[in-house]
């Protein structure tokens, strides 16, 4: 499996193209199926791919001028 990335690991900045989400929004996100991630036992893993998925999905499209 490719390298896994750990909820800590993501709330310190530390994923190189993604923003730091803090653990209690990511806990939000997981607990509403926003994101998605892999659950061994009580350990959360994310891979990249995944982030860069919600990522594109939460961007907002300016509105157009007329």
């Amino acid at each position: 499996m490719k390298n896994l990335i750990t909820p800590e690991e993501l709330a310190n900045g530390e994923v190189e193209n993604v923003p730091a989400i803090s653990l209690k929004v990511q806990t939000t996100l997981r607990y509403k199926r926003k994101i998605k991630f892999l659950r061994i036992g009580k350990k959360i893993y994310y891979e990249w791919e995944w982030l860069n998925d919600f990522i594109k999905s939460s961007i907002v499209e300016p509105e157009k001028a007329e």
